[in-house]
């Protein structure tokens, strides 16, 4: 069993695949950040981490901001000091929680051939932000989720079982002058 399969069993376990009620966002855009946007000040200069510090200091307050636990459980793993400065960039914001309508999507997302078995956790990612009826999930996984062939998959996917799906997206395409 890999660590991501481990992460989002253990969350399934801990909530006992029990439907709960969400709280109601106020804000008209909604952004699921996947574990690639938890960094307000990345310490590698990188391209992709730049965009991302870059991101965060111009259009995040434009946006309500949520995270699930498998963003966190992402989060924590890793280095040390790494992983507390992704913990603190996503300290506070609003954490949805898996149930079964997330799970039964997240493994629909997978047996339709929408994503690959070893991307288990991202369907995760694409169902926790689709049942919650998010707007927009920003990440840098341009290998699995914001990919130009796979996106239409996870939309049909998504569509065919009743949700809508988020808009994919990376830093650069999302941002609002």
């Amino acid at each position: 069993m890999t660590i991501d399969s481990l992460v989002f069993k253990n969350i399934f376990e801990i909530n006992g695949l029990q439907q709960m009620n969400f709280r109601v966002l106020t804000k008209s855009k909604k952004i699921y950040l996947y574990k690639s946007m938890c960094y307000k000040k990345p310490v590698n200069r990188g391209f992709i981490l730049f965009k991302v510090q870059e991101w965060w200091e111009t259009q995040k307050s434009k946006y309500e901001l949520v995270v699930s636990e498998f963003v966190i459980a992402e989060a924590a793993l890793g280095h040390p000091e790494a992983a507390e400065r992704r913990l603190a960039a996503i300290e506070g914001v609003m954490e949805l929680q898996a149930t079964e309508a997330v799970r039964a999507l997240g493994q629909a997302l997978i047996s339709r051939n929408a994503l690959p078995e070893k991307a288990e956790i991202d369907a995760f990612h694409v169902a926790i932000a689709a049942v919650n009826g998010i707007e927009y999930l920003l990440t840098w996984n341009c290998t699995h989720i914001a990919n130009a062939v796979t996106r239409p998959k996870i939309e049909a996917t998504c569509r065919a079982l009743g949700y809508e799906p988020p808009i994919i997206c990376t830093p650069d395409e999302l941002m609002e002058t």
